[in-house]
């Protein structure tokens, strides 16, 4: 898992660097949008990476702490 975390890290900075080199040259919203976002997910990996074990969401964790639709019929009248 340490591998597999290590290589994630690894490929996200990567297209952070990328687009940061494409953007240099080609100045587009698109790739300016690209560049922001791979530098969230490098910085919220570092930071996931650095929590210890016990305090890492598992996917499923993660899925089950988003907000879903309320199954109350009274929160939509």
């Amino acid at each position: 898992m340490k591998q597999l975390m290590f290589a994630v890290r690894l490929i996200v900075f990567a297209a952070f660097v990328v687009f940061g080199i494409i953007w240099s040259s080609n100045q587009s919203e698109t790739i300016a949008a690209l560049w922001a976002v791979s530098f969230g997910v490098t910085a919220l990996l570092a930071v996931a990476a650095d929590l210890p074990a016990d305090k890492r969401l598992s996917p499923s964790q993660l899925w089950a702490a988003v907000p879903g639709p309320s199954k109350d019929p009274a929160d939509y009248r």
